[in-house]
């Protein structure tokens, strides 16, 4: 997926919005499936210019509370 949409320089991909997971780099060979990564029709590709923390995490921190 990473590959088809581009992306460079990935330090995460946000999976199923922010009730889902966070996937690192050493994750990225894992299968886009229900029966190992479901997506639920989302996913966010974080950039290594991205603070993970405040741009990512705090936010959904808020949407969440």
């Amino acid at each position: 997926m990473l590959d088809m949409c581009g992306a460079e320089n990935v330090q995460a991909v946000q999976v199923a919005g922010p009730s889902g997971t966070c996937i690192n780099p050493s994750q990225f060979g894992r299968k886009i499936a229900n029966e190992d990564l479901p997506t639920g029709g989302s996913m966010i590709v974080i950039g290594q210019t991205r603070d993970l923390l405040k741009d990512v995490v705090l936010n959904f921190y808020g949407i969440l509370c």
